[in-house]
């Protein structure tokens, strides 16, 4: 288990090991320290990376092999707008020799966002508070996050 304390923040990871099949499971967690009913919390300014603005695309593409082909196709899509309200929806599509399947897509949520020393903050609508979703950073065009649920890489859409 490895732990850092900074900013009002825990990143903890713990890792264990499988001992019949010496297969390595690793979680991550994110905590934030909130402030006591008694405490006056400080004002923050709410802080927006002009980079992540946008429409950002995460796509899984899942094909078996053999004589029955078969293809999985899924679509993650990120709003993050000036005005700080954020959307997220998913959408996917598969196939195979004689069946196809196509969803409508669906918003996994919606709220608002806020970035702070590349952490990823949003209030999901009717919150009362910013969670951490995930520490952010960019690779060349490319957006890369990663949270609890693994590191995820986003491309930006015109």
């Amino acid at each position: 288990m490895n732990a850092t304390y900074a900013n009002a923040m825990l990143n903890a990871s713990i890792a264990a090991r499988d001992p019949r099949n010496g297969q390595v499971l690793e979680r991550q967690a994110l905590f934030q320290r909130e402030a006591a009913q008694a405490e006056q919390a400080p004002v923050v300014a709410v802080i927006h990376d002009p980079a992540l603005i946008g429409t950002w695309v995460h796509e899984k593409i899942v094909n078996s092999g053999g004589a029955s082909f078969a293809s999985f196709n899924s679509v993650m899509t990120l709003q993050l707008n000036p005005d700080g309200s954020v959307t997220q929806w998913s959408r996917s599509a598969a196939g195979g020799a004689e069946w196809t399947y196509d969803s409508p897509g669906e918003v996994q949520y919606s709220g608002h966002w806020r970035s702070q020393d590349g952490l990823l903050m949003v209030r999901l609508s009717g919150a009362p508070d910013y969670r951490p979703a995930a520490y952010y950073r960019f690779s060349d065009q490319y957006l890369v996050t990663e949270s609890n649920s693994g590191q995820m890489i986003w491309q930006r859409r015109r």
